[in-house]
C-alpha cells in the first residue's frame, strides 16, 4: 500500500469585520480563556484585569493582520480599544480557535 500525500488546502483569511462579529460573539457568551502570561509577569504594566480584557473583545476593533494559527481554524489577531478614562488603547492579542473559543495571549496598554 501506497503511501497518500496530503496537501493542505489554503486557508483563506477571515474578513476583519467577520472576525470581529465572531470575537464580539464569544466574548459575550464568556467563550474566553487566559494564558498563563496574558497580562504579564511583573508589575510595570497598569493593571488589566479579566473584566477589562472581556470588555475590549466586546467593544474593540482588529488593528493589523490577521495571521492564521498552526492548526486550520485558527486565527491570531490584535483587538484593541480605549477604557474609560485612559487616554491610552488596551491591546488585546488573541486566538480564535475553530469560532467557538477566545485565547488570549497578551492584554496590555499600548507604550505611550
Amino acid at each position: 500500500m501506497s503511501a497518500v500525500n496530503v496537501i493542505p488546502l489554503p486557508r483563506k483569511l477571515p474578513e476583519p469585520g467577520e472576525l470581529m462579529k465572531l470575537v464580539r460573539k464569544l466574548a459575550v457568551d464568556g467563550a474566553i480563556a487566559f494564558g498563563p502570561n496574558a497580562f504579564g509577569q511583573d508589575d510595570t504594566q497598569p493593571e488589566i484585569d479579566l473584566n477589562d480584557a472581556k470588555l475590549i473583545l466586546q467593544t474593540g476593533m482588529i488593528r493589523g493582520d490577521i495571521v492564521p494559527g498552526i492548526l486550520p481554524g485558527e486565527w491570531k489577531c490584535t483587538v484593541v480599544d480605549k477604557r474609560e478614562r485612559s487616554p491610552r488603547w488596551t491591546e488585546i492579542t488573541a486566538m480564535v480557535i475553530s469560532d467557538r473559543r477566545i485565547y488570549v495571549l497578551t492584554a496590555k496598554l499600548e507604550e505611550k
